[in-house]
């Protein structure tokens, strides 16, 4: 069965996955990320790029997991339990270091 439509999923409104992509966007923002709130689409996502290098960036939503909701990358990753930002904060921040050093190292 697809995550998506395990029956917490179902339960799991736009307002409730709003209120978890903000408390990660506070969170990152505070690690020197920088976020931008898309939540005019289905579902609300978060763009995170680094300011030097805003043409990379990784797009964060929220997904039902086995037992409760988790953060999920746009790759299909899932990063953490929407209760441990700290981790998603972790799991993003491994994903997008080695594509920003890529952007920022000059080309030969």
């Amino acid at each position: 069965m697809d995550p998506d439509e395990r029956p917490a999923a179902r339960r799991r409104g736009p307002r409730r996955q709003r209120r978890h992509l903000n408390r990660l966007a506070r969170a990152l923002r505070r690690r020197g990320w920088r976020v931008e709130r898309r939540f005019g689409t289905h579902p609300p996502l978060l763009h995170v790029y680094a300011s030097e290098a805003p043409s990379v960036g990784e797009s964060v939503l929220v997904a039902g997991g086995p037992t409760a909701p988790w953060f999920r990358s746009s790759t299909g990753a899932y990063l953490a339990p929407c209760s441990d930002p700290a981790r998603a904060i972790e799991a993003v921040t491994e994903l997008l270091t080695p594509w920003v050093a890529a952007a920022l190292t000059p080309a030969r």
